[in-house]
């Protein structure tokens, strides 16, 4: 692993206190008002490739969990995966297999990352990210996982470039729109933020 995957681990590793102190003020803000409260399963997108989705979703579900709740991270970039390499894990198994092949949810879970913290990878590339995701299988696994956890933060690909994203956001109760500053046209934003049929609670602008 590079140093930029070293990077994107500062509140995990405990090693940033201004990064740390910035993810606890963004849960903060998440607890003020009942729908970002109380949501469960919250999708993390971005308008194009490289706005610092990732990041923002490991980060804060590592916050969640330091903070006492049971967090599982999904990624379900089946294009691009990414949750792994921010965790250093092995991709070998995954939601695909669950979805694909019947595997159990226990083992693809690649349980107590951190402490409180889960991760379901991908578990490679998918040839058909669409039908995976828009399959019976996986919404059974989101039923599932709900069941299992206080938190689930849902990794997905950018809504510019791909639809998955919309697929699985009437399996959410919101979303996490991350937007990186003048790295996209606002109105590129403004339109895709608006093709999302689950409640926006923030923008994010990783620096």
């Amino acid at each position: 692993m590079g140093s930029g995957d070293r990077v994107q681990l500062t509140v995990g590793d405990h090693v940033n206190r201004e990064m740390t102190e910035a993810f606890s003020s963004i849960l903060s803000s998440l607890q003020l008002k009942d729908e970002s409260k109380k949501a469960q399963c919250i999708l993390v997108t971005s308008t194009i490739a490289s706005e610092g989705k990732s990041f923002i979703a490991t980060n804060l579900a590592s916050t969640y969990a330091a903070h006492g709740e049971r967090v599982l991270i999904l990624d379900c970039d089946l294009r691009r995966p990414a949750v792994n390499r921010r965790f250093h894990l092995e991709n070998l198994k995954g939601v695909i297999d669950v979805c694909a092949s019947g595997m159990s949810l226990d083992d693809a879970i690649v349980k107590d990352v951190q402490p409180n913290l889960d991760v379901l990878p991908t578990g490679g590339r998918s040839k058909n990210p669409t039908q995976t995701l828009h399959s019976k299988e996986f919404a059974i696994v989101i039923s599932e996982l709900r069941k299992r956890y206080d938190r689930i933060f849902v990794d997905t690909p950018p809504v510019a470039i791909v639809s998955d994203a919309l697929i699985i956001l009437p399996l959410m109760d919101g979303s996490l729109y991350t937007i990186f500053f003048n790295k996209v046209r606002r109105k590129a934003t403004q339109f895709c933020a608006r093709r999302s049929s689950a409640p926006t609670f923030l923008a994010l602008v990783p620096s």
